[in-house]
């Protein structure tokens, strides 16, 4: 009887284990990796103001900066994000974020955006960087949202000098020169943060326009892999694959070759 009794608790027991589990709230933990946050250097040179040259569809001067909250950016940012998650094409979640979850995801790391500036702005430039939510350092208060994109750990400890990052380009800046322009500059803003190569884990091969970009940009990213059957389709019995592509940054030239201007206000702001 008293065994009886025993196995009659262990059951109980078990049952409300598995029913406490079942109530929890998903945290991090359950994540494959817990990655912390990774301390990275502030990089002198932001805001860097480049000119039409660099994305000659756009037909304006912009910038590439820290992610001001002051300047509503992070609002943008969040919307664009849960807009493509809505899309299901580009990022794996299959819920909107709110305000607390994108900033746990897209503001864990370093955020930047790429500002559009106004032709009759120029407002004379500044010599500092932006800080997160800080709202400063832009060169005109006459700015758009062009893109916005991420760089964090793609992995935790000994291997976090290896980064991830995620790249939304606003609706009415695509096909205009914005996403090469980033994608050719993120490798040198990334080494300059301190990793040394970058993995891009899930490049759905539904996304063509982001498939075509990271081909198209081969001297810099070279396919390492394809996960069968990643995403699934919603509202469907599809699958899709994901593409791998990875970005080493150690062999990368001293300044981005295609981005002359770049290289000139880069030399002009750190000799300041």
């Amino acid at each position: 009887r008293r065994c009886r009794a025993r196995r009659v608790e262990q059951r109980r027991s078990r049952t409300d284990s598995s029913q406490a589990v079942a109530k929890a709230p998903v945290t991090s933990l359950d994540m494959a990796y817990v990655i912390a946050s990774r301390r990275t250097p502030r990089l002198p040179y932001l805001p860097l103001r480049f000119g039409a040259a660099v994305a000659p569809l756009v037909g304006t001067a912009c910038e590439l900066d820290y992610v001001s909250e002051a300047r509503g950016e992070v609002d943008v940012a969040r919307a664009l994000l849960n807009a493509e998650i809505v899309a299901g094409n580009s990022y794996p979640y299959d819920e909107q974020m709110d305000a607390a979850a994108f900033a746990a995801y897209f503001l864990s790391g370093d955020a930047f955006v790429v500002r559009t500036l106004a032709a009759h702005g120029d407002g004379g430039g500044s010599s500092g960087g932006a800080a997160h939510g800080d709202g400063g350092g832009s060169s005109s208060g006459d700015a758009d949202v062009a893109a916005v994109f991420y760089v964090k750990p793609n992995y935790p400890g000994a291997c976090a000098h290896t980064c991830n990052a995620g790249f939304i380009v606003a609706p009415a800046y695509r096909r205009r020169g914005v996403a090469m322009a980033i994608g050719e500059l993120f490798p040198f803003v990334a080494r300059d943060l301190g990793y040394r190569q970058s993995m891009f884990n899930l490049v759905f091969v539904s996304n063509k326009a982001s498939v075509a970009l990271w081909q198209r940009l081969s001297t810099y990213y070279c396919q390492v892999g394809r996960v069968p059957n990643a995403l699934a389709v919603r509202n469907t019995n599809e699958y899709i694959d994901a593409l791998q592509f990875h970005c080493d940054f150690t062999k990368l030239p001293p300044t981005p070759p295609l981005l002359p201007l770049l290289l000139l206000l880069l030399l002009l702001r750190l000799s300041l």
